[in-house]
């Protein structure tokens, strides 16, 4: 007996990236491009917290760029 094929049910069609869920392999079908990663529902959720975690860094790291009060200005007064 051969096992059922994969059947995703379309959970986003985003701008950047598509998610699917298989409810026969409990797996989540993340699709950039391309690519398509296979994810059990836990690697799924740790992927996307480091996502979000990675992102709040990167935002930060922007933020401390831009940021004039760390940077040593110098005022002129005449």
């Amino acid at each position: 007996m051969q096992p059922s094929p994969c059947k995703p049910e379309t959970l986003l069609l985003g701008t950047s990236s598509d998610i699917q869920y298989c409810f026969d392999c409990k797996m989540v079908h993340l699709m950039i491009g391309a690519v398509t990663l296979r994810l059990s529902r836990a690697h799924f959720q740790e992927f996307v917290k480091d996502m979000n975690n990675g992102f709040a860094k990167l935002k930060m790291r922007e933020s401390a760029v831009l940021d004039f009060s760390q940077n040593p200005i110098v005022h002129l007064h005449s």
